[in-house]
Parts: structure tokens; C-alpha cells; sequence
């Protein structure tokens, strides 16, 4: 499975009730992309615990992935499986605005979602806008986000709900390869603290933190990128869950409990049952991997999106 798909790879199959595109226009179509780790294939991604289970780590608190936490009284991040709506799956990069956005975050609180867990709001890649800002930041793209991420954050947060962010280790973020996204330095690379002192700024609750072939574009090595940023996010005095995503290539799930709360494990789904129950039949003897404050990740629900249908 590649990287990232382009467009014109994916099913051509239409069926009644979706757009051109081959996107339900359901109005429930617009929480298609939840967190395959929340719901379809919790047993894979989870030792026993339960919803609802104590947020308190019992172990260390140098044992909690990231964030600032009281030795009196530690609170895990990720106690148990983050779950919400990424946009990537839905609309991918040229379609995302922030309307896109908060109807998804409408569509989560109407349908009572978040009363069962859903309570991530993730904004993927192309939020960005093509340059940094004079003094380095990254900014939001004027045209599809012009009120900027922290007004998004607000509006997410006033919901009840939190907000997540979409960043990369190297220079060049997946859309820049995939989809054409015109863009120059808006990956983290160089940029590590400011970024992550930026999510601070915005009050984001969860980043995803994207490898995007840094290692062939930048040279960088998977352990120690990612170890990076987690030591940013821990200097920090807002807590993020930090989701770290390399599609599995190199068994992170070996690797990553201590630097991520969560850690994908295969490469990028898509729309069609088969690649959904392949998932789930490659994540049968991860279990054992995951835990409270860790867990694996394989990938997103295609609820509304392609030809999935109920059945």
C-alpha cells in the first residue's frame, strides 16, 4: 500500500447517495473519518481496559508519554483509546476549510457521539498556509481557514470537544507529495520547539505527527525524530496526545510505548471492505502492544466514505 493514495487511484465506483466524488451526502457522512482505533477493532488496539476505566496512571509519571504532570497526583493522556473525526479520509487536502471542519464538530455533538467517546476533532494536512510567516511560524492557509487555528480551536473546544493538528518531522508534508499541495518549509524540521510551543498557543489537545518519507527527503532516522518532538510536547504545560504515524514499517509498535501515545501500524486504508478486514486480520497479535497511555493505531473508520455500504 502506497504512502498516500492519489485521487485517481481510488474506487471509481459511485453508488446512490453519494456525490461525484463517491462520498455519502448524508449528513452522518460528515463524522466518516473517525479513529479506527476508537470502535471497529478495539480488541486489537487495547488490552482489557475499558471505557470509563480510571485515568490515573498508577505507574511513574515519567512513564506517561507527554505532557506536564503532577508527581502528587499523575493523569495519563490516553487512558484509553483517543477517538473523534480526521479529515483526511473525508476530504483529503483541497477540499478541507474550516466550514468542513466545524460541521464535522456540529455532526459529532447533534448525533450525541461525543457521549460515547468521539471527542477528537483532528485537522489533517493543507491547513497549512505555503510559507511560514516572517518570523518562522506556520499559519493557517487564508483562503480555507481565515479566521486561523486558534479561532478553529475555540470553536471546537465550545463544543465540548477537543481540537487536534496535523504537523510533520521532515520538510515536506504527504500533500506536498500526493496531492500537489503548493507549499516550502512547512514541515517541523528546524522548527521543532516553535512548532510545538504553536500548538501551546492554540490550545490543541492532540497532534499528528506525520513521517511523510522525512527519511528518504531529510535523512532523518524514525526513533529519534519522533523521540524529539515528544521531549517539545513534554516541555510544554499543556498536555497532548501525541499520535505518531510511519504506516508501520518498522514495528512500532516495538518501539514507540514511552515516545507516543499512539503509534499507526499499517499502511493508509481506504474505502473497500477488503482492505478493511485486512486490517483487522494484520492486527490480531498486536494486543499485547497496547495498553493505557500507548496504543496501536490501525488507522481510520471509512464510515460514509467510497462504496462501504451497512452491510
Amino acid at each position: 500500500m502506497t504512502l498516500r493514495t492519489r485521487p485517481s487511484e481510488q474506487s471509481p465506483a459511485q453508488p446512490a447517495g453519494t456525490d461525484p466524488r463517491g462520498r455519502s451526502t448524508d449528513p452522518l457522512a460528515l463524522i466518516g473519518a473517525v479513529l479506527l482505533c476508537g470502535s471497529l477493532i478495539l480488541s486489537a488496539c487495547s488490552d482489557s481496559t475499558e471505557k470509563g476505566s480510571d485515568p490515573v496512571d498508577s505507574r511513574e509519571p515519567t512513564t506517561t508519554a507527554v505532557g506536564q504532570v503532577d508527581p502528587e497526583e499523575p493523569v495519563m493522556l490516553a487512558a484509553i483509546p483517543p477517538m473523534g473525526w480526521n479529515s483526511w479520509n473525508q476530504v483529503r487536502c483541497h477540499d478541507l476549510t474550516e466550514d468542513v471542519v466545524k460541521r464535522a464538530a456540529d455532526a459529532i455533538v447533534e448525533h450525541g457521539l461525543d457521549d460515547v467517546g468521539y471527542e477528537y476533532v483532528v485537522v489533517d494536512d493543507c491547513w497549512q498556509a505555503p510559507t511560514r510567516d516572517a518570523s518562522g511560524e506556520l499559519v493557517a492557509n487564508p483562503e480555507t481557514f481565515p479566521s486561523g487555528m486558534k479561532a478553529l480551536s475555540d470553536y471546537i473546544h465550545d463544543k465540548g470537544l477537543k481540537f487536534g493538528l496535523y504537523l510533520v518531522p521532515g520538510s515536506t508534508t504527504c500533500a506536498m507529495t500526493w496531492d500537489g499541495y503548493q507549499a516550502e518549509g512547512i514541515g517541523s524540521l528546524g522548527h521543532e520547539r516553535q512548532d510545538a510551543e504553536m500548538l501551546e498557543a492554540i490550545e490543541a489537545d492532540y497532534l499528528k505527527y506525520d513521517w511523510c518519507d522525512a527519511d528518504v527527503n531529510d535523512g532523518l532516522e524514525r526513533v529519534a525524530a519522533f523521540t524529539q518532538m515528544r521531549d517539545e510536547l513534554r516541555r510544554l504545560d499543556r498536555p497532548i496526545v501525541y499520535s505518531i504515524s510511519e504506516y508501520g514499517k518498522t514495528q512500532p509498535w516495538t518501539w514507540a510505548p514511552g515516545i507516543a501515545n499512539l503509534w499507526r501500524t499499517t499502511g493508509d486504508i481506504t474505502p473497500h471492505w477488503l482492505t478493511v478486514a485486512g486490517i483487522i486480520d494484520s492486527q490480531a497479535d498486536l494486543a499485547d502492544y497496547a495498553g493505557p497511555g500507548g496504543w496501536n493505531d490501525p488507522d481510520m473508520l471509512q464510515v460514509g466514505n467510497g462504496d462501504m455500504t451497512p452491510d
